[in-house]
């Protein structure tokens, strides 16, 4: 009689999405990798966190390989990065603290918008906030959750991006606000994204 095995392969907690839309931007890139790996390598659970690159090229748009990358995703949530955001001490610990003891739709944060030398300014992502609310509360801009805030991977499939190089991401969030699919969030008061236009 044959013998029966039973796998068990470790879903992650949290699948990074990272499109590479730009050749001329990979430069940027490798900063965005070297703290990720650097933190990575630092958690007790590893397999915690899936990261997916998607294939440089000019052929698929932005809009496309933000999808290809969605549906390859199988972390119990999904966050994209871009080429313009770095990571901060703490992203990975904070955020699979937050999901290890929180079953939400989406987790938010704070991120610094770094528009050049000398100025920058303080964001509040919040689930709650209309899409173009631009309040200030306590210094900082309060406005609708990013790509980067880690989201249900089930919500966040339910929409794709248009096949677009160009406001992808807005149209998504778009949807994401007037489906009113978002109905739990978890806010990290802590600076966890610095962003550098």
């Amino acid at each position: 009689q044959r013998k029966q095995f039973n796998f068990y392969i470790t879903k992650p907690k949290l699948s990074i999405l990272i499109p590479l839309t730009n050749k001329y931007k990979y430069s940027r890139y490798q900063k965005l990798f070297e703290p990720i790996n650097e933190q990575c390598n630092t958690l007790d659970k590893r397999q915690d966190v899936e990261i997916l690159l998607s294939e440089l090229n000019d052929i698929s748009s932005v809009g496309n390989k933000h999808n290809v990358l969605m549906n390859k995703a199988r972390g119990e949530y999904v966050c994209f990065l871009n080429e313009d955001c770095f990571i901060q001490d703490g992203f990975f610990s904070s955020l699979l603290n937050t999901i290890n003891s929180n079953d939400v739709d989406c987790i938010t944060f704070d991120l610094e918008k770094i528009l050049s030398e000398d100025v920058s300014h303080l964001v509040s992502f919040n689930a709650s906030a209309k899409f173009f609310q631009k309040d200030v509360v306590d210094g900082k801009s309060v406005r609708y959750i990013g790509p980067m805030c880690p989201l249900k991977r089930d919500i966040a499939q339910k929409y794709e991006f248009p096949d677009l190089n160009y406001n992808t991401e807005d149209v998504w969030m778009y949807k994401l606000l007037t489906g009113n699919n978002i109905n739990s969030n978890v806010h990290i008061d802590k600076l966890l994204i610095e962003q550098r236009l």
